[in-house]
This record gives C-alpha cells, sequence and structure tokens, in this order.
C-alpha cells in the first residue's frame, strides 16, 4: 500500500479527497491530514509518504 498525507487549509476541500477517493481501489491508505503547512511537514516526518497531495495556495 502507498502511503498518502492530504494537506489543505479548507478542512471541506480536504475532507472531501479523503472521504470521495476510492483509496484502497489505488493501492493507497491516507495515513495523515492537515490543514496547514507546518502540521504537513510534521506529518511527512513522521509517515513518510509516497503521495502528498498538497493545496499550494495556503495562508
Amino acid at each position: 500500500m502507498y502511503k498518502v498525507i492530504v494537506i489543505d487549509d479548507e478542512m471541506l476541500v480536504r475532507r472531501g479527497i479523503v472521504m470521495e477517493t476510492d483509496w484502497q481501489t489505488l493501492n493507497c491508505v491516507v495515513v495523515a491530514e492537515a490543514g496547514n503547512g507546518i502540521e504537513g511537514l510534521e506529518a511527512v516526518r513522521k509517515y513518510h509518504p509516497d503521495l502528498l497531495i498538497c493545496d499550494i495556495r495556503m495562508p
């Protein structure tokens, strides 16, 4: 399984990506979500993901 982290400051967008994607079919598992870049960086350091889905415009 590939490890995925989703980072977005918009909670509805972040939750939508996580909930509406069939991760098992893609052989993936979401190991963390983050609402800002600092939380995202901490999650990357902790989980060492294979895939990072990140909003590029965050405050």
